[in-house]
């Protein structure tokens, strides 16, 4: 019964997530998805969101994350450039995306009555994962296929970060971005706790005021926001062991300030393209060395 998300008022436990995810896990299955495929998932960050994703997982499919704050158009490019064979969504935002997919509702009246067991599928270590994409800063954004062994492998046996049951990750980043795997899968796969932000884009404030309401540990921002949070919202950092600050050059004098203000804190500078599915390399920063 631990907490395995956190969503406005509302906490989800292992349990019901799991639980949640299977029955919807069996209506995609009912619709044609399975093993091999790939699903466009289109919804609000939320419980529902996170059910979807991890629901496409157990049907032995991958998973592309499709933002809606994005036009309607960067939308069926990238989900005809991942090539779904099944959009994942609601009523209201399918009609946003047109194309040759199934499309299925994530919160069907139906689910109800299926079984909430686990399918008990096979899935290895080189089935995909997820299609995750580029900015498209230097062109059309990129898709970048991850298998699950990518996608392990980045959160599991890594020294950059910590992880554990005790570990609180607030997942902020836009769903479309690579940081999402280890807000979300780096909370879950150690039986930690992800803090779902309302909304699709990092806001300041609420990162603050979710961050002590739920006794965040780790938070990933980039370095202008890093910055940001530094000089506006330092209670943001209360309770974070583990602060990275990444995407563009870090600023010593804002490294040196948080770390004056927190003590106990550990500033990391991370870089990584979307093909590393988060970093490449990271510097855990030492006192003095600002």
């Amino acid at each position: 019964e631990r907490t395995a998300l956190v969503d406005g008022e509302r906490a989800v436990s292992y349990a019901e997530l799991n639980a949640s995810a299977n029955r919807l896990a069996r209506h995609l299955r009912s619709h044609g998805l399975g093993r091999g495929d790939l699903a466009g998932v289109l919804l609000e960050r939320g419980a529902d969101f996170a059910t979807a994703v991890v629901a496409v997982v157990k049907t032995g499919a991958g998973y592309t994350l499709l933002d809606p704050d994005f036009p309607d158009e960067r939308l069926r490019s990238a989900a005809t450039d991942a090539g779904i064979t099944h959009l994942v969504t609601t009523t209201g935002l399918a009609q946003r995306v047109d194309g040759p997919w199934t499309t299925v509702t994530a919160t069907a009246p139906a689910l109800a009555a299926l079984a909430p067991d686990d399918l008990g599928l096979e899935v290895t270590a080189d089935d995909v994962a997820c299609v995750m994409f580029t900015s498209g800063s230097t062109g059309r954004p990129k898709g970048i296929l991850s298998s699950h062994r990518n996608l392990v492998s980045t959160v599991s046996g890594q020294s950059y970060g910590r992880f554990g049951t005790g570990e609180v990750f607030l997942q902020c980043s836009p769903v479309s971005w690579d940081a999402f795997s280890l807000e979300f899968w780096g909370a879950l796969l150690h039986g930690g706790v992800s803090v779902l932000q309302p909304g699709q884009r990092p806001e300041p404030a609420l990162i603050a005021e979710l961050s002590r309401r739920h006794g965040v540990t780790m938070l990933q921002l980039s370095a202008s926001l890093f910055n940001f949070l530094v000089d506006e919202h330092p209670e943001a950092f209360e309770t974070v062991t583990v602060a990275f600050t990444g995407g563009e050059a870090a600023s010593p004098a804002h490294v040196h300030k948080l770390q004056g203000l927190v003590p106990g804190i550990e500033v990391v500078n991370g870089y990584g393209p979307a093909e590393s599915m988060g970093f490449t390399t990271t510097h855990a920063i030492p006192r003095g060395d600002v």
